[in-house]
């Protein structure tokens, strides 16, 4: 027996003692809540504005935003200015913070609401903004937000930037949000993260949006939206307004894996998403950088820092003894051993 084989064994042998001591183991028109275990869509979250720091709950939602790294987030600029020209919120102000579904430990909620009376406590992630910065091109609806501390444990949703990688006409598209997830505007079940998907109409070249869908623009609450025939359209509501378009990048080397997600552009109304493509080509020094290749992201890097060792391990062998469902890497809804042996051999891989 070579020296990895008695490594595994060992390990095995460990593992089965953490097994004796365990317990048992719509936003978006027409939109799917995504399931605890699609870690993809953890970095969507609420945009909220704090109106009072000194009192818990104290506060308001304004939008939906996308974590494009650990500490960065986009948004769309009317979620928190009324016009270009408004000043932006003061540097350190704490007037915005933002809300992902997912906490540190793995729990989540897709729903911002947690109970009767208790609208703002659950499991979540929840960071401040430090500062909101502006693109280059005044017109282009969509701010950077920098967070207080980078948080590595929600997996961010990285942006294309290239026109080239943009979408065009019939590609299939995704749009995840906060928003109503009614038929009507600004009706329907709303604050629940849900994900619609469909394909793009139309699309003018050079244009500097994404042209999400046919259908009529209500603007008046309880008017209904008319969308032509073809589609499947995507079709944002009230409060979706910075909620990432998203495509899927599959990896070559595993075709196997799920395909990951990019953001191309950020929902600015309920037709019409900014491109990213606007982002870094219009003078700003802020600039977003490009993805990573989808080979890149490591299946064994538990807490997403770059790098596969022991605290991914322990980390893993935590929510595997206590059944949290990011342990179910093998996606067949039971935490077991089989998800175990399926991590092992990914982290020695």
């Amino acid at each position: 027996m070579n020296c990895s084989a008695r490594v595994l064994v060992r390990l095995l042998v460990l593992c089965a003692s953490v097994v004796a001591l365990a317990a048992p183991c719509e936003a978006v028109n027409n939109g799917i809540e995504p399931a605890c275990t699609d870690t993809r869509y953890d970095g969507v979250g609420l945009i909220l504005k704090v109106n009072n720091p000194f009192v818990s709950c104290s506060q308001n939602v304004s939008g939906t935003c996308v974590l494009i790294d650990s500490q960065t987030v986009l948004v769309a600029r009317h979620s928190i200015i009324a016009s270009s020209t408004s000043p932006l919120p003061t540097i350190g102000s704490r007037a915005f913070k933002v809300r992902f579904r997912r906490a540190p430990d793995g729990d989540f909620r897709n729903s911002y609401f947690a109970g009767v009376n208790n609208s703002c406590h659950g499991d979540y992630t929840e960071v401040h903004v430090h500062e909101f910065i502006r693109p280059g091109n005044g017109s282009m609806d969509v701010l950077m937000g920098r967070l207080e501390f980078p948080i590595p444990w929600i997996r961010a949703i990285p942006a294309e930037i290239e026109s080239a990688a943009m979408p065009g006409t019939g590609e299939p598209i995704k749009v995840a949000g906060w928003g109503y997830a009614g038929p009507c505007f600004r009706t329907g079940n709303a604050l629940t993260l849900r994900v619609a998907s469909g394909i793009l109409p139309t699309q003018t070249n050079g244009s500097c949006c994404v042209y999400l869908n046919p259908c009529t623009a209500p603007f008046v609450a309880g008017d209904c939206y008319a969308c032509p025939a073809g589609g499947p359209w995507v079709v944002p509501n009230f409060l979706d307004s910075g909620a990432p378009v998203l495509v899927e990048r599959p990896c070559a080397a595993n075709p196997e894996n799920p395909p990951e997600l990019r953001v191309v552009g950020i929902v600015s109304t309920t037709n019409s998403a900014w491109r990213l493509s606007e982002w870094n080509r219009n003078g700003t020094t802020n600039t977003i950088a490009p993805p990573p290749s989808p080979c890149d992201l490591d299946a064994a890097d538990v807490n997403h820092d770059g790098t596969v060792d022991l605290l991914d391990l322990l980390g893993f062998l935590g929510g595997w003894s206590s059944s949290n469902c990011l342990a179910d890497v093998d996606g067949s809804g039971t935490v077991d051993v089989l998800d175990l042996l399926w991590y092992l051999g990914e982290f020695f891989a």
